[in-house]
């Protein structure tokens, strides 16, 4: 080859690489990006969801410390009442395949309490979600805590 063809070849081949580290460069960046983004937003998430409890915590605090047994009870189980249902939209967008098993375990908890102590949730909607997560793993090939086999 001439020395001419060759400094050709080799400027392609070097632009080539270029552009491909270049490329690879661009897209290491965006993903960088978007994994930030997300971590982002599921920390805000968190930090919201944490607010929230604290808040609850602080509710029930002042009703023991004031003596206010019942109101501190309510709270709990009012709390307690919208996680599970909570839990049971979930499982059903899952369609149960990925249950973990502290959420069998949690679920087979909440039943024998609430078989105890029942809701004071009036008939509707509300109701109908929670007993509709209670009712999660139960029946025919359920274990006794709740998981399904």
């Amino acid at each position: 080859m001439q020395p001419n063809r060759i400094a050709f070849w080799a400027l392609v081949a070097a632009g080539a690489a270029g552009s491909f580290g270049a490329g690879y460069l661009l897209r290491y960046v965006q993903d960088t990006k978007r994994f930030l983004r997300d971590f982002m937003f599921q920390a805000e998430i968190a930090y919201t969801d944490t607010a929230f409890r604290a808040r609850k915590e602080l509710v029930v605090l002042k009703s023991l410390r004031s003596g206010d047994i019942q109101g501190a009870t309510t709270t709990l189980e009012t709390a307690l009442d919208g996680d599970l249902s909570f839990i049971g939209e979930v499982d059903r967008g899952f369609s149960g395949s990925h249950r973990p098993g502290a959420v069998s375990l949690v679920l087979a908890e909440a039943r024998a309490y609430r078989a105890d102590h029942p809701s004071s949730l009036p008939p509707g909607a509300k109701l109908d979600a929670l007993n509709s997560a209670l009712s999660i793993g139960v029946g025919k090939g359920s274990h006794e805590d709740g998981r399904t086999p």
